[in-house]
């Protein structure tokens, strides 16, 4: 198509390639820049206007829908005619130096809505940009200009990748679901990338403002509240100044990560459910002159940090503390703490109350798996059995499965009604089961075929099968190599659903998920937590124990954390290698041991019945959240152990030259079911939660493991 020029245009050319050809014109007040097309008056769509267009032109646009994908690859303006220039299901790509985009109008769709790659000096004002997967998306763009705009319900407002020299100005991201603007770049040891984001305002969603491996930025002036994370996050960085800007009613106001060398003055942190400042495994840090005021747990909470000048900051209102430091180092000097609260541990009365629920003799039932076999094997031979006490607590015994194949990992629901379990009958099969406490009504929820082929791309298996509070669904973990680990949740009539990606997951008593959503380092407990709902919607980030292995209490306040960190990860600044209770609640920290004490070395069978062996931590907290079960090989052979956080005391339970594990709570807390092997082969017995009173209640030589307690109903 050719381009229309006006009549005076064309005259104003034909003299300047009289009197010099183009070149000249490049020079004159009638250059390209000067060249205004419009549509749909010159051309009828978009994409026509920008072929025929030269580089410097003009393109305005007439209000109006326009469904087209834009590929800008000249250095050109775009410019909206006014309000109600709509860009429907389509896109904006800018692929040349020196673009402005300026005000229009993108509607919900796929994608991105505005990107850029590899480019310089573009400029984006005033647009509004709806319900895309990211409103703009920078990759790799210098001296751009992104000002004025509205991101609004998108997933990601504004990312950036390796955005240098770059003003983020005067902006409103509004209920972008997982991060109003996120910048990031390799890891540490990137560039000095100069970015100026200013006198933005930022709510909803999970993350505000994110940072990650950024140096050298300015953050200045702009307003954060009401994010379910952290409303200012700084992952890495250094060198950034944070200032003047006011955040509240978020998570936690300011977090910073790794990192350091960050000034961080002059702002105002308020509100916030969590931390105001919290900041963790970062050094030589400048906090002075903040105003941290009734945020929900602590004012400045500083976590295995170093060298950070922490000066004249006013901390007051804060729920559990003013200024906080734990495992740090760091010069605390000239801060106004006022008005702060302090934390608090377990109520003395919980020993009271402890002893007061706990029966006297053992009630309600314990379902175990009976046989030589194991998963996946699929002629394996193991069924399940099941014990229950009368008011004597003396056991009676049933066998719930008869079957040639493997039933194993019995788990009960809440109220003792219904006893779910894993069927594996073929190789590469999983099914998952519902059975009432006698063994009838067995019912088929769920079954599931996996890829012979290596690596899997489907799920390999179910597991951690745990119940929801209520009794309603079962939600288990499929771990799977190329798809990702997955949580899912099954409904009693069998309808599944996935909820989110997960490595490994726990369900807490008031309906909550713990969900671990990566995992890269010893394989069963690093990586980022999270707090859901039982919907896998996210409620909060646990960004201070990302990397380590968490065991959280039933009533969701405390922590077991494991820390196995290297002599290397602690001179870079990770937690020091230990075993630490955390309380969520209050961010009291105190450390309890050796995490090496608290794991064994564990035999297993994979999906294709390859058998492996790895370390592993089991952590069984008690019903009351007040003390903790774990195994031990330490003395060689495993052992049972229980931390009780009312002394902050741990007590050995058993002593054999051969295995006990698989500890296992009654449910009021007075009795523990485990697995030994001190009579030759596994079997299953009980004890006292003071170890007294052990008592061996199988007998048979195929071996019996994986006690599970439930509540106490009339199964015969």
């Amino acid at each position: 198509m050719r381009l229309k020029y006006s009549l005076p245009l064309l005259l104003v050319m034909l003299i300047a390639l009289a009197t010099g050809g183009l070149n000249s014109l490049a020079d004159s007040s009638t250059s390209a820049s000067a060249i205004v097309i419009h549509v749909p008056q010159d051309y009828p769509t978009i994409g026509a206007a920008l072929e025929a267009a030269p580089p410097g032109a003009t393109i305005v646009v007439a209000p109006g829908r326009y469904d087209e994908e834009l590929q800008i690859r000249k250095p050109v303006t775009l410019q909206a005619a006014g309000a109600g220039v709509i860009i429907g299901q389509g896109f904006i790509s800018i692929g040349a130096d020196d673009v402005t985009v300026s005000g229009f109008i993108l509607l919900p769709g796929k994608g991105k809505g505005i990107r850029a790659g590899g480019v310089q000096g573009c400029a984006l004002l005033n647009n509004r940009i709806l319900g895309r997967e990211v409103g703009i998306r920078l990759e790799e763009v210098n001296d751009c200009r992104i000002e004025g705009n509205l991101f609004l319900q998108n997933d990601l407002g504004l990312s950036g990748y390796g955005l240098t020299n770059s003003s983020v100005k005067d902006n409103r991201f509004l209920e972008n679901r997982a991060v109003g603007i996120e910048l990031s770049d390799l890891w540490e040891g990137g560039p000095q990338h100069e970015n100026v984001i200013a006198n933005n305002e930022i709510s909803g969603g999970r993350f505000g403002l994110f940072l990650s491996w950024m140096n050298a930025n300015r953050v200045l002036s702009n307003r954060i509240h009401d994010v379910r994370g952290p409303g200012l996050a700084l992952y890495g960085g250094r060198g950034n100044t944070l200032q003047n800007n006011t955040i509240e009613d978020c998570h936690t106001g300011i977090s910073i990560w790794r990192g350091g060398e960050n000034r961080i003055a002059k702002n105002a942190v308020r509100r916030n459910r969590w931390d105001g400042l919290l900041i963790y495994e970062s050094k030589e840090n400048t906090i002075n002159e903040n105003e941290i005021t009734a945020n929900g747990r602590i004012g400045i909470h500083l976590l295995n940090t170093r060298d950070n000048q922490v000066q004249s900051n006013s901390v007051r209102l804060n729920r559990y503390g003013g200024v906080i430091t734990q495992l740090a180092h760091d010069l605390l000097q000239g801060n106004v703490e006022q008005d702060n609260g302090r934390p608090s541990g377990p109520s003395p009365e919980a020993v009271q109350l402890r002893a007061a629920r706990a029966s006297v003799v053992p009630r309600g039932k314990i379902a175990f798996v009976r046989g030589a076999g194991r998963r996946g094997e699929a002629s394996s031979g193991a069924e399940i059995l099941v014990f229950t006490f009368d008011g004597r607590g003396i056991p009676k015994i049933k066998q719930l499965t008869h079957n040639d194949v493997y039933d194993g990992e019995p788990v009960w629901s809440p109220d003792g009604s219904k006893l779910a379990f894993v069927r594996h009958p073929a190789e590469m099969v999983d099914q998952l089961w519902l059975m009432n406490p006698d063994g009838s009504g067995a019912q088929l929820l769920i079954e599931q075929h996996h890829n012979s082929d290596f690596p899997p791309v489907l799920p390999t298996e179910v597991q951690d099968l745990q119940w929801a509070p209520n009794g309603s669904e079962l939600y288990f973990h499929y771990p799977a190599w190329l798809t990702g680990d997955a949580l899912f949740a099954v409904a009693l009539d069998g309808t599944e659903r996935l909820l989110t990606s997960a490595t490994r997951f726990q369900v807490l008593r008031d309906g909550q998920l713990l969900v671990l959503q990566h995992e890269y380092l010893r394989g069963y407990g690093a990586g980022e937590w999270e707090l859901m709902d039982s919907q896998g919607r996210p409620l909060r980030l646990l960004e201070e124990l990302h990397d380590l292995s968490l065991y959280l209490s039933p009533d969701g306040r405390w922590a077991v954390v494991l820390a196995f960190t290297t002599e290397e990860g602690e001179a870079e600044g990770r937690w020091p290698h230990g075993a630490y209770l955390y309380n969520l609640e209050t961010g009291g920290l105190r450390q309890i041991g050796d995490p090496e004490d608290m794991e064994y070395r564990m035999t297993g069978i994979n999906v294709w019945g390859q058998e492996y062996q790895t370390d592993v931590a089991k952590i069984a907290w008690a019903p009351d959240s007040t003390r903790f079960a774990y195994v031990s090989d330490r003395d060689a052979d495993c052992e049972i152990y229980v931390y009780d956080l009312l002394t902050g005391t741990e007590r050995q339970l058993t002593r054999n030259n051969v295995d006990d594990y698989d500890p296992c709570w009654s449910p009021d807390g007075g009795w523990l079911a485990f697995t030994s092997e001190r009579d030759g082969n596994a079997e299953v017995y009980i004890m006292r939660a003071d170890g007294r009173g052990q008592q061996r209640l199988t007998y048979l030589p195929q071996g019996d493991r994986d006690p599970q307690w439930g509540l106490e109903r009339d199964l015969f």
